[in-house]
């Protein structure tokens, strides 16, 4: 192992011994949360899914690392997805994929020329960051124990067209946030957002949400409506 730091702060930044690999590490966390899964005897499972940054900025002995959110800040981002008993207790984690974002290239002086569009423009499905979700919903699907139902949960950054295809054609079960009002492939091509909205309520709760340094406290009221649609592809 190599390690920086001085003897009360120390970081492993690799690893020397080529039979140690991340693959080996994380199929041990894989075995370990399906034997829990197992032993557990439910028949219902939820997934949560989300990214998590790594930031290793003042790490300065690090190598490898990539560019993350504002300007100068170095790491890495890992996609995972953690399952969960229904009463709330943690299992263990699927299949995390790390993902490095290359760092861009210093700004054209005067006497350069700026990256033409075609040179800036989106890169292919295969490419995008969103590639991860699915990446990490197929890890997922394949390890599962086959008696068991997976309910695989993310935040709006995994409402995309293509993750939400692949559950559906694999017959999944998704709870996504949605951050897109998509149109709807029915009569009048209308809105995802005011669709539901049109639906009767069929319950809601009220909860205290605690102050915070940006807001005082409040109460808020959240209604369930539900209702089938076919969302338009893109």
């Amino acid at each position: 192992m190599r390690m920086v730091g001085g003897p009360k702060r120390r970081l492993l930044i690799g690893c020397d011994n080529e039979r140690v690999t991340p693959h080996t590490i994380i199929r041990a966390h894989s075995d370990a949360t399906q034997a829990r899964i197992t032993a557990l005897g439910e028949d219902r499972i939820p997934i949560a899914h989300d990214r998590a940054a790594l930031n290793d900025t003042t790490h300065h002995a690090a190598e490898g690392t990539g560019a993350m959110g504002a300007s100068g800040l170095r790491g890495f981002f890992v996609h995972s997805a953690q399952a969960i008993a229904i009463h709330g207790v943690p299992l263990g984690l699927f299949a995390p994929q790390g993902m490095f974002r290359p760092i861009p290239d210093p700004a054209p002086t005067e006497d350069e020329e700026a990256p033409t569009r075609h040179a800036t423009r989106r890169p292919p499905p295969n490419e995008r960051e969103s590639r991860r979700w699915m990446d990490v919903l197929t890890a997922r699907t394949r390890t599962l124990p086959l008696h068991e139902r997976a309910i695989s949960m993310a935040n709006r950054e995994a409402d995309v067209y293509d993750f939400l295809a692949m559950g559906i054609n694999q017959k999944l079960d998704l709870l996504i946030r949605a951050v897109h009002d998509r149109r709807l492939d029915q009569a009048g091509n209308p809105q995802l957002r005011e669709t539901v909205e049109a639906t009767a309520p069929l319950g809601s709760v009220t909860v205290d949400i605690p102050r915070s340094a940006a807001r005082a406290s409040y109460r808020a009221t959240f209604e369930l409506r539900a209702c089938r649609v076919m969302l338009c592809p893109p």
